[in-house]
């Protein structure tokens, strides 16, 4: 299994995380790249699934919810769950998925337009 040696996150003039603009230093394993997107969910209370991604043995996938966002974002294993609204995050939180690919994961919003960013090690 990979191991990320060092992460350090880029922090704007105010001194909080950037979340989406992390740089990720160090050795992951045998990968070498981190494949970086978005997800915006155009109507609140309609979940849309995330891409089809393939997600290395022994990585993870990070979502983070957009510092533009002006509401929460929702997520689950389905969309029954995602819509639910269980589990949640608020701007900029993040939370991280063990799944083989990044189509497992359903997000919703509580403000439409509103969405994600996500890093997948390849």
């Amino acid at each position: 299994m990979g191991v990320v040696e060092r992460y350090t996150v880029v922090t704007r003039g105010t001194g909080a995380p950037d979340y989406a603009n992390a740089v990720v230093f160090g050795r992951h394993g045998s990968r070498d790249e981190i494949l970086t997107g978005e997800q915006t969910i155009p109507i609140a209370g309609t979940a849309g699934q995330l891409p089809d991604v393939d997600v290395p043995q022994g990585f993870a996938v990070t979502v983070i919810a957009k510092d533009t966002n002006t509401g929460r974002v929702y997520y689950g294993g389905t969309k029954v769950q995602a819509e639910a609204h269980t589990a949640n995050l608020d701007v900029e939180d993040y939370e991280t998925f063990y799944v083989t690919n990044l189509n497992q994961i359903w997000i919703d919003v509580g403000v439409g337009g509103n969405g994600i960013n996500y890093s997948v090690v390849q």
